[in-house]
């Protein structure tokens, strides 16, 4: 969950940020190796608040909340395509795969969440606003048949506000069973708390999807506004977090199960109930590690709002509670505040992400996170880039990194890249 963010936030999206810096000693700082591209806020798209995804050929793609058709205040959003350079140091190309049309249109607007592919190459995601109801859709877009041609969008579900959720700013997952999971901000309950749905694809091309809403959050002792990050699917179990909620109204980590009988109620369980305290409050989404302990981030304590890292790991008794470890504290400073995600490398447990705000010039940073050499020391936090001002080079406000083959992690920004300050695509090696 990004700063602040609440329904009126959210719906304007453009956040005003304010951190007082405090100067910490220890920071290290790497150059972004290539800006990929620099938004100009027109036709191309403006102000991404999703990390981008990568084909096999190594081309990237992505959402921006604005630009494009200019019905929808700050644009009403695209889906881009980068191609990689045929030359090592050449520039790379960007490609407009679609433009939201807002209006009186029903094909969605404001797209905020990253994308993801099916086997077949169909790209899936959602958007905030538009579809039938204005409450937001997921939509399908298809490449085109022939080289060249332009790529087909499709609304597999238009969210009507009610019951069936609304307002969806987290990406989609592809279940083992085929099916897409998901979730939404709001609807649901009479709590307005937002729900999990799941779309079964149809039987035949150009059929109609199948929803249905699988758990509607009550606030506590559940859960409240899913949060930004979406769903983790483990097996059959899905695993979220949401930004509000729980025995504090500090948010919540909670896991998803199926049930035994094909249509019966799945099964919610909290598995971390945040207080607001030193554990921090308000977590974005969570990833897990091949022996079950689950890792995320969190905004900071209430008295203290650089945020943290956090480990979750599993009870040792069936039934038992989960324990959580803060494994590094933000201090809102040079080492970055209001921490957005993470991923992790197999190979030696370190956890990247990035900070939307924080760092030398407060425009966030790039960080890594290390565990000790020896049990019982504390894990160390290593800032490799701080962002700079809205309308910097580097770009500012980063909105989430992958890590591909050869150790290279591309992200994107909300703001910056230059004059238009409409953010950019980055590489760091």
């Amino acid at each position: 969950m990004k700063p602040c963010a609440n329904i009126s936030y959210l719906a304007g999206r453009i956040p005003a940020i304010v951190v007082a810096l405090v100067v910490l000693a220890g920071s290290a700082r790497a150059a972004v190796d290539h800006i990929l591209y620099s938004f100009t806020g027109g036709s191309d798209g403006a102000y991404q608040n999703a990390n981008v995804i990568a084909d096999a050929a190594g081309n990237l793609y992505g959402t921006t909340m604005g630009g494009g058709v200019n019905s929808c205040g700050v644009g009403c959003g695209t889906v881009f395509q980068l191609v990689p350079p045929e030359q090592k140091g050449g520039a790379w190309s960007e490609k407009t795969l679609y433009t939201f049309q807002g209006g009186s249109g029903y094909d969605g607007w404001w797209p905020d969440a990253p994308l993801v592919f099916d086997a077949s190459g169909n790209l899936y995601s959602t958007t905030y606003r538009g579809g039938a109801y204005n409450q937001g859709v997921v939509f399908q877009l298809m490449p085109p048949q022939q080289p060249g041609g332009a790529w087909t969008e499709t609304v597999i579900y238009s969210f009507r506000g009610g019951e069936d959720g609304a307002h969806s700013i987290q990406p989609v997952i592809f279940g083992p069973d085929g099916f897409l999971y998901g979730v939404t901000l709001s609807g649901g309950a009479e709590c307005n708390c937002g729900v999990v749905f799941s779309l079964e694809p149809p039987t035949q091309p150009g059929g109609t999807w199948t929803p249905r809403v699988l758990y509607r959050f009550r606030a506590k002792p559940d859960g409240s506004q899913p949060a930004d990050g979406g769903l983790l699917a483990s097996g059959r179990n899905l695993y979220g977090t949401t930004s509000f909620g729980g025995q504090a109204n500090h948010g919540t980590v909670f896991e998803l199960s199926p049930p035994a009988q094909k249509g019966a109620p799945w099964t919610e369980t909290v598995l971390y109930s945040f207080k607001g305290g030193s554990d921090g409050q308000h977590p974005d989404s969570v990833l897990m590690d091949k022996d079950g302990n689950l890792y995320g981030t969190t905004q900071g304590p209430e008295d203290r709002n650089g945020g943290t890292v956090f480990e979750l790991s599993p009870p040792t008794q069936n039934g038992g509670p989960w324990t959580e470890t803060v494994l590094h504290n933000f201090q809102g400073g040079t080492d970055g505040a209001y921490p957005t995600g993470l991923l992790r490398t197999n190979s030696d447990g370190d956890l990247y992400g990035t900070t939307f705000a924080g760092g030398v010039y407060d425009g966030g940073t790039l960080f890594r996170v290390s565990p000790p050499t020896q049990d019982g020391d504390p894990w160390t936090e290593v800032v490799l880039h701080a962002f700079g001002s809205r309308y910097g080079h580097d770009g500012s406000q980063p909105a989430g990194i992958i890590l591909r083959t050869g150790g290279i992690i591309y992200g994107s920004t909300y703001f910056g890249g230059g004059p238009a300050g409409a953010g950019t695509v980055f590489s760091v090696q």
